[in-house]
């Protein structure tokens, strides 16, 4: 680094930065950067987790970074640092072009909250079933994916994106040719739909569709009625937002009911039970059938498709974190991987075991201190329990008394997923669906060990110790296999993922 930033970054207040442990540094220069440029970093991250405790630091380049996977230390955070780094802002612009930023990404708070409190509604339980696909839609998800893809590489390694966005990088690179004309494609389609948004009547105040809502949006500074362009960032992130991460979140669910085909059996006999499928079939009755909630539950603390995407930014004057003080600009990182797969957050973290959504029915939140996982943590006044409840975590839908949460999917405080619950209902129905009728199996070209030996039939998983039977000469995965199957990014995903379905006879 330069001899001025280097002098600066010396001579910057620390506060209890300089009592957090670090990790060696890999080099002098780029600190820890060599580690988080790994394809598995987040295990990377894990392992010192483990090493150096639940809060530690690491050095990106001239800047620190405080990591977090202690669950009170996240909650605190995620409550009242509101500031987002760059790489929210540089997803949207990826997705939506140069200076399309959403609430998603946008740095101003006042944006955030007018954006945030107008769509909200919009994902009440009671508009599921008025819930349509736009005209183009698979279009526009290739090229959606396209991008997003694109912008998860970005985030990692900061040489791409400056070149990416480079007048040359079309020209010499196919790919970003593609990206480019994936990203005309994708405003053209937001700029339309906003454009027919607005072209609407006004919408009466009783009704809450996403279209309405964001129909209803004003500037957040002048409170005037937004243009076609000023909304298309809006109805682009909305666009992005769910489909990506549900996609992820169902591809995790049919993994781990290919590795772990007991508990695939478990789900399909209690579906087959609860006969949720007849010809008036309920959506909402999904949410009443423990094993099935159990067990999305457990893949997604396994398997979190968000697994290292909750960055906060200090604002501009140092802030207190349980006790400890940090400095004006830091970055403090609460990594939900790390959160969902400590040994002091959980017992038997590697394990595969949605038993435990079962046994606990508060099992989303942290134990006493401790008290290694067998404590019994607070109970809530008049809260829903049991594997459905444990969806959630907006800081202020949680009374004084609760304990942290220790299971964060989808975020929690103010700036959580806005539309979880839509989200997990749609994963409960295609899970549903999909165990309820098939036999679930992993392809034998999904071996991934080097040696290229096909290991057998079903079983397998986190701890690498599991055993089954598969129907379709399937592959037994290790923790490493997995590893080797994953992309890590701001949406954690399968690089591949081919099953074989058979029907199932009842």
């Amino acid at each position: 680094m330069p001899a001025a930033q280097l002098f600066k970054f010396l001579l910057k207040p620390q506060y209890d930065l300089a009592k957090l442990p670090q990790p060696p540094v890999a080099d002098w220069v780029l600190g820890h950067v060599k580690h988080l440029l790994r394809k598995d970093y987040h295990r990377v991250i894990l392992g010192w987790a483990k090493q150096y405790g639940r809060i530690f630091k690491l050095r990106i380049l001239n800047e620190w970074t405080v990591v977090i996977t202690d669950p009170a230390a996240a909650a605190q955070v995620l409550a009242t640092v509101p500031g987002r780094t760059h790489n929210y802002k540089h997803i949207d612009e990826v997705l939506g072009g140069p200076g399309k930023i959403s609430m998603f990404g946008t740095p101003d708070e006042v944006h955030w909250r007018n954006a945030r409190k107008a769509t909200a509604p919009a994902f009440s339980m009671a508009n599921v079933p008025d819930a349509t696909a736009l005209p183009g839609f698979d279009e526009l998800a290739s090229n959606i994916l396209l991008l997003m893809a694109e912008a998860n590489a970005q985030v990692t390694d900061p040489l791409r994106a400056f070149f990416y966005f480079t007048p040359i990088a079309p020209l010499v690179s196919k790919h970003v040719a593609r990206c480019r004309a994936a990203l005309k494609q994708v405003v053209m389609f937001h700029g339309r739909t906003a454009a027919r948004i607005l072209a609407r009547p006004e919408p009466s105040p009783d009704n809450t569709l996403l279209w309405a809502c964001l129909h209803r949006l004003r500037h957040p500074h002048t409170g005037r009625k937004l243009t076609p362009g000023q909304l298309h960032p809006e109805v682009g992130m909305y666009t992005a937002a769910g489909f990506d991460t549900t996609a992820s979140t169902v591809g995790w669910c049919m993994y781990a009911a290919s590795l772990w085909p007991e508990q695939q059996q478990a789900v399909a006999a209690e579906l087959r039970a609860a006969g949720i499928f007849g010809p008036a079939a309920v959506v909402e009755e999904l949410a009443k059938l423990p094993r099935l909630n159990a067990f999305i539950n457990e893949v997604m603390r396994m398997f979190p498709p968000t697994a290292v995407s909750a960055e906060r930014l200090t604002p501009d004057e140092p802030v207190t974190i349980m006790g400890m003080t940090f400095p004006a600009k830091t970055v403090l990182w609460c990594i939900t991987y790390g959160i969902h797969m400590s040994d002091a957050n959980w017992e038997d973290a590697a394990k595969f075991k949605p038993e435990r959504w079962l046994e606990d029915p508060r099992c989303a939140f942290a134990k006493s201190p401790g008290a290694g996982g067998a404590a019994a943590a607070p109970a809530t006044a008049g809260g829903a329990e049991g594997p459905a409840a444990a969806i959630g975590g907006a800081a202020e839908e949680e009374p004084p008394n609760t304990a942290p949460r220790r299971f964060v999917p989808f975020g929690q405080g103010p700036k959580n997923c806005v539309g979880q619950n839509f989200g997990i209902t749609v994963v409960r129905a295609v899970v549903a669906l999909l165990l309820r009728r098939y036999h679930v199996d992993l392809h034998p070209d999904m071996d991934t060990s080097p040696e290229g030996d096909k290991l057998g039939g079903g079983g397998g998983g986190g701890d690498g110790n599991s055993s089954g039977s598969g129907q379709a000469g399937g592959c037994r995965h290790s923790a490493e296999d997995t590893a080797r199957l994953t992309h890590v990014a701001v949406i954690t995903k399968l690089k591949k993922l081919r099953l074989v379905l058979q029907r199932r006879d009842d």
